[in-house]
């Protein structure tokens, strides 16, 4: 039996201290690459600018990997639903396996309302979120 995957379409690749961005040209993938990551303001407003500047400022979607994330606070949470933290994201999927993370995000796009604006949505997979995903106009 084969198990080897097929190669991936080739990675655009953007890191700094607390982020690992990648960008397959329909698709931004991050990654926290700190444990427990705790989102100040600094580091929302990193994410957002480095996100844009990254994709040329091409409509795209997110992909959150959120397995390392913990906190972010009432201002950042604002920020990042804010038009300018949603600039230019087409529909956003969170990849957690934790619950408590998982009721976290939930709680937030129900509340907040940011998913009358950009579509958002919970996964335990990451085949499952990017299968989501595709349905999105520049996702295909």
């Amino acid at each position: 039996m084969n198990n080897t995957k097929p190669t991936p379409q080739k990675m655009k690749v953007l890191e700094n201290e607390f982020a690992r961005l990648e960008f397959d040209g329909r698709i931004v993938f991050c990654e926290f690459t700190k444990e427990n990551t705790y989102i100040d303001m600094d580091m929302a407003n990193r994410l957002v600018n480095d996100r844009i500047n990254f994709t040329e400022g091409r409509p795209h979607c997110l992909c959150l990997r959120a397995g390392k994330f913990s906190y972010a606070d009432k201002e950042v949470r604002n920020y990042m639903q804010s038009s300018e933290g949603i600039k230019n994201i087409i529909a956003g999927a969170i990849i957690t396996e934790s619950a408590v993370t998982s009721v976290f995000f939930n709680f937030f796009i129900k509340i907040s309302g940011v998913n009358k604006i950009v579509p958002a949505k919970c996964f335990a997979l990451e085949e499952d979120a990017i299968e989501w995903l595709k349905q999105f106009k520049h996702a295909k």
